[in-house]
């Protein structure tokens, strides 16, 4: 789903993103070396996003991206299928949020890991 799909669903149900709040969308499907969409509304920039052990939010990450001041990025999916993750962003006022965890599957391929 992308942010504009999310933004839409928000409005839909009567809630709003202010500047302080943040959310990150769950991949729908998170395949081993394919690239997915990880994408968060709200919040302010520059944003830090990582990978963490699904459901596991004091957990160290598995894997952190370069900060952004994008509202999404690509990741090809460097992860064994079975490990499950969510995805952690953190906006510069220090506002974290979290995907719900998803379990990474089997692609067609391994040569990205």
């Amino acid at each position: 789903m992308k942010l504009s799909a999310l933004l839409a669903v928000t409005a839909l149900c009567g809630l709003s993103l202010a500047q302080s709040s943040l959310l990150v969308l769950t991949p729908a499907a998170v395949v081993t070396c394919q690239d997915t969409l990880l994408a968060w509304g709200g919040g302010q920039a520059p944003f830090y996003v990582s990978i963490i052990p699904g459901g596991q939010v004091s957990a160290q990450p598995i894997e952190s991206f370069p900060a952004t001041s994008a509202s999404n990025i690509d990741w090809l999916v460097n992860l064994a299928a079975g490990t499950s993750i969510s995805i952690q962003v953190t906006d510069a006022a220090g506002w974290i949020a979290y995907s719900s965890p998803v379990t990474v599957q089997a692609g067609t391929s391994t040569s990205c890991l």
